[in-house]
């Protein structure tokens, strides 16, 4: 869940302050895909749930990382829809 940093702040006390972004927002600007890849990591960028089904049941060796982009002040609703997604995605034990 890539929101370009901060967005876990958004839903917290501190989003309220004049400060926030400058303290907290933290926007890196960075390709967090590129930067795995830089490192060996499989990597998928995940814009449809099509992708995110065939990242979760690749069955490839070594470490895998998978960017999904979205909006920072919706990070929370985001995460959630992710974490559901997956979950339908998984068989069932």
């Amino acid at each position: 869940n890539d929101n370009d940093g901060g967005g876990i702040f958004e839903h917290l006390p501190p989003r309220q302050l004049d400060e926030f972004e400058r303290c907290f927002g933290t926007p890196h600007g960075l390709d967090l895909a590129q930067i795995a890849s830089g490192f060996g990591m499989r990597t998928s960028r995940i814009t449809t749930r099509a992708d995110l089904a065939q990242f979760v049941t690749a069955e490839a060796p070594g470490l895998a990382v998978g960017v999904l982009k979205t909006d920072r002040q919706r990070c929370n609703a985001s995460a959630q829809d992710l974490f559901a997604a997956v979950e339908r995605t998984l068989p069932t034990a």
